[in-house]
């Protein structure tokens, strides 16, 4: 199962406070110990997470702050480019 970055975090806060509950050393304590070191090895190797806002892919986001330029300064994209008629010979 492959998990995120953010929740690998979130599952290794978890690790850790349940390790630190349990006071004596036991198979559990030793399990969790091992748990931690493998899940702090997989996020040094996961990439970096980028979250763009309102879970928007990265062309969707691009587009967005197209928009938002264009309309602050006030620039309407050409739809169409002009074609140059050329005269044909007979």
């Amino acid at each position: 199962m492959q998990l995120d970055k953010k929740t690998m975090e979130l599952l290794l806060v978890n690790y850790h406070n349940i390790n630190n509950s349990m006071l004596k050393p036991c198979a559990d304590k030793t399990k969790f110990i091992n748990l931690i070191a493998d899940l702090e090895i997989q996020i040094k190797k996961a990439g970096r997470t980028v979250v763009y806002s309102d879970g928007l892919s990265a062309l969707e986001f691009a587009n967005k702050l197209a928009k938002e330029a264009n309309e602050k300064y006030n620039i309407v994209p050409k739809n169409k480019a002009k074609k140059r008629k050329t005269k044909e010979k007979k």
